[in-house]
């Protein structure tokens, strides 16, 4: 059974890293599952600065246009609700 759920002592894995200490009710290696996501993040935010970095004046003109109606859609819905008639 401990030879099936590869919980014996004597895998080859183990002694590859002899810094590691294995949790025999742990299923997956947490710390790599970790390492990719952190690595995963990273990629995303330098992805995200790259892009941000290197918009057109287009591109930026489109978001300013963008957030100039969010806020009168937003100043419209608040005098309404004060209804000053």
């Amino acid at each position: 059974m401990k030879r099936a759920s590869g919980v014996d002592g004597d895998s080859p894995d183990e002694s590859k890293n002899s810094g590691y200490v294995k949790n025999p009710g742990e299923r997956v290696n947490c710390d790599e599952v970790a390492d990719a996501v952190l690595q995963r993040a990273r990629y995303s935010m330098e992805l995200r600065k790259f892009l941000d970095e290197n918009k057109t004046n287009e591109q930026t003109y489109e978001e300013i246009r963008k957030e100039i109606d969010q806020q009168a859609a937003k100043l419209e819905d608040n005098l309404d609700k004060l209804d000053l008639r």
